[in-house]
């Protein structure tokens, strides 16, 4: 049985449009201002239905606004509307290897990674 959970989606489709963010200022306006629109025509993704994904850009690492959400929520959405508020975590700069630098975020001094689903 092939199996493809939306979170895996959502796990690709975030860090291509990071990505494709930190090299194009544009792009991200584009994202912040309508993130469902940008998601879809950039990389394919579609949230389930009652998940609405907010973008907000970070530079200082202070994710205390930012609440933890469970990577599940995509493959069992909830059945009211829930928002969730993901951070834009600025360009890597000097380090060398991206998904070294994703991980090197932390929330009240726990490990998680930028997307905050971790």
């Amino acid at each position: 049985m092939n199996t493809t959970f939306i979170s895996n989606q959502w796990l690709m489709a975030y860090y291509h449009v990071l990505a494709e963010a930190w090299k194009h200022p544009e792009f991200k306006k584009k994202l912040i201002a309508a993130p469902a629109k940008t998601l879809k025509d950039h990389c394919g993704f579609v949230a389930p239905e009652h998940i609405v994904i907010h973008f907000e850009e970070v530079n200082d690492r202070d994710f205390s606004s930012f609440p933890e959400f469970s990577i599940t929520i995509f493959d069992t959405p909830p059945s009211e509307r829930t928002v969730l508020k993901v951070p834009l975590v600025p360009a890597p700069g000097n380090f060398t290897n991206e998904l070294a630098y994703l991980n090197s975020f932390s929330v009240n001094h726990k490990a998680t990674c930028c997307c905050m689903c971790c």
